[in-house]
């Protein structure tokens, strides 16, 4: 009797706790050599200059991106004119202050719908500038910006 009466205080108990909420989602896109919120990026999407030594320069503020503590970015490769024109494909690249920065995934040219997912742990105020180095295509434009709210 005793561990029936247990187990149905446990049950009673659980059932008082509310179930915790699933975890914030971000989903932008790799498109025209650039990273955006849209379906398809523009050429004025591009979120810093980089060099092959680091970011150079200002911050475009139109393409920064805010984004919570704990949310999973799904980068989406959706990138036709890459297909097209035979590059091998995207990475994302967050900087950390060295010239390679900290590598978070890579898409292969060709496979349309599939994502970079990378789940965001910086703190809140943080700003995350991150880059595509297949290729040098952050020569491109090709770069963005994350800001943690």
């Amino acid at each position: 009797m005793r561990k029936l009466a247990a187990g149905i205080l446990v049950v009673a108990l659980s059932s008082l706790v509310p179930a915790a909420s699933a975890a914030p989602k971000l989903k932008l896109t790799i498109s025209n050599f650039r990273f955006c919120q849209a379906a398809s990026c523009t050429p004025l999407d591009v979120g810093y200059l980089r060099t092959d030594t680091g970011p150079a320069g200002v911050d475009n503020p139109q393409a920064v991106v805010e984004v919570k503590r704990g949310t999973t970015v799904s980068w989406v490769y959706m990138d036709g004119f890459c297909d097209m024109v035979g590059c091998p494909g995207h990475n994302v690249v967050f900087e950390n202050g060295t010239v390679q920065g900290v590598r978070k995934g890579f898409v292969r040219s060709g496979q349309m719908g599939k994502a970079i997912n990378v789940k965001i742990k910086e703190k809140v105020g943080t700003t995350i500038r991150y880059f595509c180095s297949v290729n040098a295509h952050y020569q491109e434009g090709m770069t963005g910006i994350l800001q943690v709210v």
